[in-house]
């Protein structure tokens, strides 16, 4: 087997930057989505309560499956990094 080189590693780096960046965007859409509620409670609005009514949502949805998706690369990556050794 050959020994991982300086991409490999880059390439994980690059993956595990792009995932704990997914939650930090996931952070945020659970914190606009408090406020609304915040909001609602305080003074309903037709528009508002449409928009509550959806979330999380598609949005939240897809980023929590890319995160998902990514970790399964991810996991083949290390896989090559750090054999498990017989």
């Amino acid at each position: 087997m050959t020994p991982p080189d300086d991409a490999d590693f880059a390439r994980v780096d690059q993956m595990l930057g792009e995932v704990q960046m997914r939650h930090f965007e996931l952070g945020g859409m659970v914190g606009e989505y408090r406020a609304m509620v915040s909001d609602l409670q305080e003074r309903e609005n037709e528009d508002s309560l449409k928009l509550a009514r959806g979330l999380p949502g598609a949005r939240y949805y897809v980023q929590t499956e890319h995160i998902r998706q990514t970790w399964l690369k991810l996991e083949v990556e290390l896989r090559k990094l750090f054999p498990k050794e017989d």
